[in-house]
C-alpha cells in the first residue's frame, strides 16, 4: 500500500522521512513532531504547511531541534482568516503569520531544543498591481 510503512520490530506504522504537504486546522496550540517520530496522534512537520487557525491567538510550535539536522525547512502559509504565532521549541516567537502570508522557516543551528531558526516572509496571497513597472518584450528579456 502506498504511503504506509511498517516497522519490522514494532509492528506500528512508520511515517516516511519527509511529508511534502500537510493541511492543518489549528483548534488549539499545537506542537509539531518530526515525521520519524512514531505516533498516530502527532501533527508532523512538513515541507509545506497550509494552516488555518480556527480562532485568533493560537500558536504552532516547531519540534525539538535536537532531533533534526540543520537545513530542515518548512513553507508555512496562512490560508485562514486568523493570524497565528510560530514558535521555537522553547516557546520563543519566530513570527506572527497573518492571513494570506507565507513564511519560510529553516533550522540553521541545532545545539538546543529551541534551535536557531531563520524566518523569511516569502509572499502574501494577495498582490497589488505595480503601475510604474517596466514592461519588456521577449527579445529584451533574452538580450538581458
Amino acid at each position: 500500500m502506498v504511503g504506509n510503512f511498517t516497522q519490522t520490530f514494532g509492528g506500528t506504522a512508520v511515517k516516511p522521512g519527509n511529508i511534502a504537504l500537510l493541511e492543518l486546522t489549528l483548534a488549539a496550540n499545537t506542537t509539531l513532531s518530526w515525521p520519524t517520530d512514531v505516533s498516530s496522534t502527532a501533527t508532523y512537520f512538513a515541507s509545506i504547511l497550509d494552516v488555518s487557525a480556527s480562532v485568533a491567538s493560537l500558536s504552532l510550535t516547531m519540534p525539538s531541534a535536537l532531533l533534526a539536522s540543520t537545513g530542515q525547512s518548512s513553507l508555512i502559509a496562512n490560508v485562514g482568516g486568523n493570524s497565528f504565532t510560530v514558535k521555537d521549541n522553547a516557546g520563543g516567537t519566530l513570527a506572527v503569520v497573518s492571513s494570506g502570508q507565507q513564511w519560510l522557516f529553516y533550522l540553521y543551528a541545532n545545539s538546543s531544543a529551541a534551535g536557531s531558526w531563520r524566518a523569511v516572509q516569502i509572499a502574501a496571497t494577495t498582490s497589488n498591481a505595480q503601475a510604474g513597472a517596466q514592461k519588456y518584450s521577449a527579445e529584451q528579456q533574452l538580450a538581458g
